[in-house]
């Protein structure tokens, strides 16, 4: 009866979420041309090997805050504390051999209250930072050739995030972030701000059906299997518009809808010390809109909208299937022990004509060290402690054909995490 119950809640979880995502409104406003489109720039290295997917990186990546404010709920159900950074930033336009680059830093702090007051909340807080820098210009005038002065410019996103998630038969996250954005492009900084608000779900199909006969006799007691889908929506960038010069009608902020589902699944070892994944298949599909209509009966004036605009969720979600409208991506990833990530995904916008495969991995330096100690059970505080921390390398590139300009692009990051686990087990 209990498993009867289990199943209407997640179902009906589905089904509020999904009418949530369609409800959601926003006023209408005359706008220009989108400005500040360094805001759609996708930070998450692990998510831009997986064709900009970020379905399967909400519990690990500290940048996939920046897409999807909800995803800092997820990562605090399973870590204290996380960063990640470029040691390098990522230059843009490469194959022309000059250009703007991009960088990006977020750090969070997570408590899973469940780990001391058996409460199944997860509340987390994020802070993060992205940079374009188009560089220096040289200022010259009609009346000297000579250069009287140079000029910096660039482009700044800086937010705050809250997320809380709860883990009760389904994990559902909520999350709200507001969003300080500076944009320098002549001698003033024109600043604005805006906020963003998404979901994760995500149901542990395995957890759910734990009692089955049929999958206890096939598993073993240590080896057990994971199915765990999931449905993610964000809506990024909302806010006025933005005016860079007193007489010049102002432009819109890119406000972008995102929907998605994604499937994790594989085997993990599960032992008395903890468990770690042996092996894993990740897999996610989105779509991806820009809330901005024009208006050909109005003087083609320019419109922002509301819901989820041209998105169609059969076709450009489930089915992945791109128009001149909308953004779609997918993006896959191979999971060995937690240690080693292979990765490769999609992104077709046909609009904009960039369309590009993309690939990648990622390394977890400190994972082999919590594998020996789940194994061996060692009962060392000292060697629990390292256990919980994380340390890794993600590297991703874009693969389109040679001569466009994101030719050659690619991102490098280092995450670094502290997983979640009672204080007194170490102290």
């Amino acid at each position: 009866m209990r498993r009867h119950y289990t199943l209407i809640f997640c179902m009906l979880s589905i089904l509020i979420l999904i009418g949530f995502s369609l409800i959601v409104t926003s006023p209408a406003l005359a706008v220009s041309e989108a400005a500040v489109l360094f805001l759609k720039t996708s930070p998450s290295v692990q998510a831009n090997a997986m064709g900009e997917t970020y379905g399967n990186i909400a519990s690990t990546s500290p940048m996939a805050v920046i897409m999807n404010p909800a995803s800092l709920g997820m990562f605090a159900q399973k870590n204290f504390m996380g960063y990640s950074y470029y040691p390098e930033k990522a230059e843009w336009h490469p194959a022309y051999g000059f250009g703007p680059t991009f960088d990006a830093s977020c750090t969070i702090i997570g408590m899973n209250l469940n780990t001391y007051w058996d409460l199944p909340i997860s509340i987390g807080l994020a802070r993060y930072e992205t940079i374009y820098d188009l560089g220096t210009q040289t200022i010259v005038t009609e009346d000297s050739p000579e250069p009287i002065g140079k000029l910096e410019s660039w482009e700044k996103g800086t937010g705050t995030a809250v997320s809380v998630a709860i883990d009760y038969h389904v994990r559902l996250s909520l999350g709200f972030a507001r969003k300080s954005i500076e944009s320098k492009l002549s001698f003033d900084v024109v600043d604005i701000d805006a906020y963003d608000f998404g979901l994760v779900l995500e149901c542990p199909l395995m957890e759910l059906f734990e009692n089955s006969k049929m999958i206890q006799k096939i598993i073993s007691s240590q080896i057990s299997p994971y199915v765990d889908p999931g449905f993610f929506y964000s809506k990024t960038n909302i806010g006025d518009k933005i005016q860079y010069f007193e007489f010049d009608p102002p432009d819109p902020l890119p406000r972008t809808v995102s929907v998605g589902i994604n499937l994790k699944t594989g085997f993990r070892y599960e032992g008395e010390n903890g468990s770690f994944p042996l092996l894993g298949f990740n897999w996610a599909r989105e779509a991806e809109d820009l809330l901005i209509d024009v208006n050909a009966d109005n003087n083609y004036s320019r419109e922002y909208t509301s819901g989820l605009h041209d998105i169609d969720f059969i076709k450009n979600v489930l089915l992945c299937k791109g128009n001149g409208k909308i953004v779609t991506k997918r993006g896959y990833e191979l999971d060995f022990l937690g240690c080693y990530f292979k990765r490769s995904g999609y992104y077709e916008d046909i609009q904009g004509r960039v369309v590009f495969e993309t690939g990648g991995w990622g390394v977890n330096y400190t994972q082999p060290l919590k594998i020996l100690a789940t194994v061996l059970d060692l009962d060392n505080k000292f060697v629990r402690l390292l256990s919980r921390i994380s340390f890794e390398k993600h590297v991703a590139e874009y693969m389109p054909h040679y001569g466009h300009p994101l030719y050659d692009t690619d991102f490098e990051s280092y995450v670094i995490r502290l997983q979640n686990f009672p204080l007194d087990d170490i102290f």
